[in-house]
């Protein structure tokens, strides 16, 4: 099928791609598969603790539209549960079943049966444990792996390659590296730990410049995550250009010293408050005050948080502190600068709920009272149990609500039933002949949606 390893290496048959913008290379190739569960939340993959949860399912197939649309159907047939999933990447393949093989062998360590639910159908599919794009980058080598065993590709020519390879693929690893991560599986062998590097892989027997992504994907335009999710610039923050290696802006346009600011009565450095990201509230912590062209200016930090059941909490790392964000890469979240009148303080932002610590959390009416003398350092505050006040029940659009005030694109939150936080975008408003205001979302084409069930959250698109 390809007579030069290069030629090769620069097909899709190399690099996959996004499963829905694929066609098959020939008509009579199939296809090996990831999905991703619909019950996964993306906003997870900010996270790098929950690397340990992802799942995606491997497979193969030889018609891909239809086993997409047996995949996003949640089943509960002969007692056993298949969990809606969604295909999100693809590699159009011979005789598929080989490489899917191939690839599950490989990945044993990482296909940990016992952590699924008992009757969860397809367990020995499922990996635990590897970042999308990680997993994706040994399936890349585990297919070239297969074209050579199999003479897809010149095997006269490749002999030394094949051989290399193979020696790296011949038992399964319990320890996967890419960019200095490590990714722990079930440990195979009790004595021996089998480490799989993948840069040092790729290095070592790729031609210099092999391609580790599909031609459509622009590294400019995001990460490699966001572009196969469709997620556009997830993070849609300005990298500051006087950023040092430590993550911090540079002093010349940064001081810690309230002094040296043009904010009247400026919350201290430190402490916790909340500023729009994406027109939503979210929690950041004030680290220095702006100079220069940013004078008058906070400069801030985002903090890790999780919301359940309403309740914001935020993890703390070792020294008590809240731990930074984190990107989908796993760096640290940049820092901003914001104005004074884009910073809310916690009862502006989160009234329904009590402050988890007051010292983190200063009112405006607090922090006006204030003098250097009682700074707030957040290092020095001790960790407190937080206080809940239980949450005020939200209430539901009326029917002349619905009429008067959704407009295609509107956001839309599911306070009530299946789904309850679900956040949606309208497309269909409702008729204007309508005595019930239901109205339509995205992924469902029906005007189905009770409006008593739905808050507006805004008027923006996502």
């Amino acid at each position: 099928m390809y007579e030069d390893i290069s030629e090769f290496l620069d097909s899709a048959m190399w690099t996959g791609g996004k499963a829905r913008a694929q066609v098959p290379l020939h008509k009579w190739f199939g296809w090996v598969y990831i999905s991703e569960f619909n019950s996964f939340k993306r906003d997870k993959y900010l996270n790098p603790d929950d690397v340990p949860n992802l799942k995606f399912k491997i497979g193969y197939t030889l018609k891909i539209a239809q086993r997409t649309e047996a995949l996003e159907a949640s089943t509960n047939t002969n007692n056993k549960v298949q969990h809606s999933s969604t295909i999100i990447y693809s590699w159009s393949l011979p005789k598929p079943y080989l490489f899917e093989t191939k690839i599950k062998q490989f990945l044993k360590a990482f296909i940990h049966k016992d952590s699924m639910e008992e009757n969860t159908s397809g367990k020995s599919e499922i990996t635990h444990g590897l970042t999308l794009e990680t997993l994706i980058h040994v399936i890349q080598l585990c297919v070239l792996e297969q074209c050579l065993e199999h003479c897809f590709l010149n095997c006269a020519n490749n002999d030394t390659l094949k051989e290399q390879l193979q020696s790296h693929l011949r038992s399964p690893p319990d320890v996967i590296i890419e960019n200095k991560v490590r990714y722990s599986g079930q440990m195979i062998s009790k004595n021996v730990i089998k480490e799989f590097n993948v840069d040092e892989i790729w290095g070592e027997i790729l031609p210099d410049g092999s391609a580790k992504y599909p031609v459509g994907y622009d590294a400019g335009k995001g990460q490699f995550v966001q572009w196969v999710f469709n997620a556009g610039m997830l993070d849609k923050r300005k990298e500051n250009p006087n950023l040092k290696d430590n993550d911090t802006i540079a002093d010349d346009s940064i001081t810690e010293d309230r002094s040296e600011s043009t904010i009247p009565d400026p919350f201290f450095v430190g402490e916790c408050v909340f500023t729009a990201y994406q027109s939503v509230p979210m929690p950041c912590r004030i680290i220095g005050y702006g100079l220069g062209i940013h004078l008058g200016q906070y400069v801030v930090e985002w903090i890790e948080h999780k919301v359940k059941n309403e309740v914001m909490t935020f993890p703390v790392d070792r020294d008590s502190r809240y731990r930074v964000w984190h990107d989908i890469s796993g760096k640290p979240a940049l820092h901003e600068f914001k104005l004074p009148k884009d910073i809310q303080s916690w009862r502006g932002a989160r009234r329904n709920q009590v402050r988890p610590d007051p010292r983190r959390w200063p009112r405006d009416t607090e922090r006006k009272k204030r003098t250097p003398d009682n700074e707030t350092k957040e290092q020095e505050v001790e960790p407190v149990q937080e206080v809940v006040q239980k949450p005020k029940k939200e209430v539901g659009m009326t029917m002349e609500e619905a009429i008067r005030d959704l407009k295609v694109n509107t956001i839309v939150q599911k306070i009530k039933g299946n789904n309850k936080g679900t956040m949606a975008v309208v497309t269909k408003v409702p008729s204007s002949q309508s005595r019930s205001g239901k109205f339509a979302i995205d992924g469902n084409a029906q005007r189905n949606q009770k409006p008593g069930t739905w808050k507006i959250v805004s008027t923006r698109k996502r």
